[in-house]
């Protein structure tokens, strides 16, 4: 899930944009917002938790899913065991996404779905 200043990718979800939407896009925006909210706050206590994931890892790009998922699974275990997320700890900002975008058809189609889904379910 990403905000408007990201573009539409494979793997990346943002809300739609402008200012006179209509009832149905609303509601996906409002809906995507609040899961953003969730996901934030997740990648922010595992972020306050596991300082290496607040810098870039200088390690081989091969061997960055086994820490984060290292991270990830501990981080899983201390939530588990309702241990405290440590309160000195700063969460560093959104991830930055790079490279070249494809047009976001696919994935403006999905978009849709959801939207059509929310607003049936939940308008």
């Amino acid at each position: 899930m990403g905000d408007a200043a990201y573009p539409m990718l494979p793997f990346l979800m943002r809300p739609y944009c402008g200012s006179r939407l209509t009832a149905r896009p609303e509601n996906f925006n409002f809906h995507h917002s609040s899961v953003r909210i969730v996901v934030e706050n997740a990648f922010g206590r595992l972020k306050a938790r596991w300082r290496i994931l607040k810098r870039q890892l200088d390690v081989k790009i091969s061997l960055a899913p086994y820490i984060i998922g290292a991270c990830c699974i501990l981080h899983n275990l201390c939530e588990d065991s309702q241990t405290p997320v440590p309160r000195d700890s700063t969460v560093g900002g959104p991830v930055q996404v790079r490279g070249s975008t494809p047009d976001g058809q696919v994935d403006s189609e999905v978009r849709q779905i959801i939207a059509d889904y929310f607003f049936s379910t939940h308008a």
